[in-house]
């Protein structure tokens, strides 16, 4: 028997359950949403139906997005996602998730919409956007926190870590933890149930919540720059614990895009996927290595021969995040050593165009794993081929000319051969391929 694709919905008794076939992972994209939403739509008029049970015919309930929508967004797959969980949130009948596997990000937002939970000893719960520099894109960090409460929400916000079905249970985050196999016939009589008495909502200690915020906020580094998403995250836990529902929601709508159209979001994710496209094999990464410290190194003696004292170079490298932990707070840049990164970025770039034309680096972004993995960039600065791509290659090229001919047609600076054949072919650094069929 061929296996079912998308959502298919199926009658059991007076419950309609709705299976989502979507391989590898139940990613909700828009098209998903919508037939999930159409299904539901229909089980709501249908009298002959008391609720609904959502399930997944994969090992995953649903996990995440699909990779094109987390490079580039499109706001139809938000919009439909959005759609789906209020119209779950707000059904007129129950509708309970049946969860046998990991449940995550989106996933995780749909599930949290519902009105109650069964999960089995396989599944899981968590949230790892905010390594992507994201929010939860449908409520669920708002729904999240009114239902367990603030301090174990922001750790699963925050953490980006999973939950077990063990602990979701002492938590509240799920409702019924059952035996494998059992998930979809315990949640149809969760329906059953709460068609007849509706499930109450839980009581929190708000002092305690809003306190776990503010202790939160004390040991966040900075509200902005590589921060700007858990600075975020609490404005949302706050707002969910103390707005009106409806205004709450609106908020974390709003938190959720402006963060995700901001710098740090769209580096942190085109990191992820770099990596997840892979490393180039090791003679190329150790040559590509090399040239990325000895171009640091140039640039650092380059400055240096301006009269400008080494501690300020270093510094100013330090302002970009270069060379510093995770949790440690961005300096500010010395006065006169503003030009330090951007002759350092463009040093890398132009690097970076002889090495794609050469044939060393495979791809341009092969270029950003090897510089972040090497930690002479920090991920929510991309990488240096990213940092390019950002300018366009018109604009590098001529920053080059011009750095070149202020400096003598200093190595560092002069343009690659290879910036001629970008700008005609009408691409970017990071696509750029000397290779017959793309690198």
């Amino acid at each position: 028997m061929a296996q079912r694709r998308g959502a298919v919905m199926e009658q059991v008794g007076d419950v309609a359950l709705v299976h989502l076939s979507r391989p590898p992972s139940n990613a909700l994209s828009s098209d998903l949403c919508s037939e999930v939403l159409a299904l539901i739509l229909g089980a709501v008029q249908d009298s002959s139906i008391l609720g609904i049970v959502l399930a997944s015919d994969l090992e995953v309930f649903a996990a995440g997005s699909d990779i094109g929508d987390v490079i580039d967004p499109p706001q139809g797959h938000r919009d439909a996602l959005r759609a789906l969980c209020a119209q779950v949130a707000k059904a007129p009948k129950p509708i309970v998730a049946a969860i046998a596997g990991p449940c995550l990000s989106t996933g995780l937002d749909l599930a949290l919409a519902a009105k109650g939970r069964v999960a089995g000893p396989q599944a899981s719960f968590g949230y790892p956007d905010i390594r992507l520099g994201l929010l939860p894109a449908a409520g669920g960090a708002m729904r999240l926190a009114q239902l367990v409460g603030a301090q174990l929400a922001l750790e699963m916000l925050l953490g980006g870590g999973a939950v077990a079905s063990e602990a979701a249970l002492e938590a509240g985050l799920i409702d019924q933890l059952c035996a494998a196999g059992a998930e979809i016939s315990q949640a149809i009589e969760m329906v059953r149930d709460f068609s007849h008495t509706p499930p109450l909502p839980q009581a929190h200690d708000l002092a305690a919540d809003l306190a776990a915020i503010a202790d939160a906020r004390s040991k966040l580094t900075a509200p902005d720059g590589p921060w700007i998403a858990q600075a975020r995250m609490l404005d949302v836990v706050e707002a969910a614990l103390l707005l009106p529902p409806e205004t709450a929601l609106t908020s974390a709508y709003a938190a959720h895009d402006a963060v995700q159209r901001g710098e740090i979001a769209r580096a942190l994710t085109y990191a992820f996927v770099a990596r997840q496209r892979g490393a180039p094999d090791a003679p190329a990464r150790a040559q590509i290595e090399a040239e990325l410290r000895r171009t640091m190194a140039q640039i650092v003696a380059h400055f240096e021969s301006l009269s400008m004292p080494r501690g300020d170079v270093l510094s100013a490298m330090a302002a970009f995040g270069i060379g510093l932990g995770p949790d440690t707070a961005i300096p500010a840049c010395p006065k006169g050593a503003e030009d330090v990164m951007p002759a350092l970025l463009a040093a890398w770039a132009n690097m970076g165009a002889r090495l794609l034309r050469t044939g060393v680096a495979p791809r341009g972004e092969a270029i950003d794993v090897v510089a972040l993995s090497a930690g002479m960039c920090p991920n929510w600065r991309g990488g240096p081929i990213f940092a390019a791509d950002t300018r366009g290659p018109l604009i590098l090229r001529a920053d080059l000319r011009r750095r070149a001919s202020d400096h003598g047609g200093a190595y560092l600076f002069s343009p690659d051969p290879a910036w001629d054949q970008i700008i005609a072919q009408g691409v970017r650094l990071g696509s750029y391929s000397t290779q017959p069929n793309g690198v």
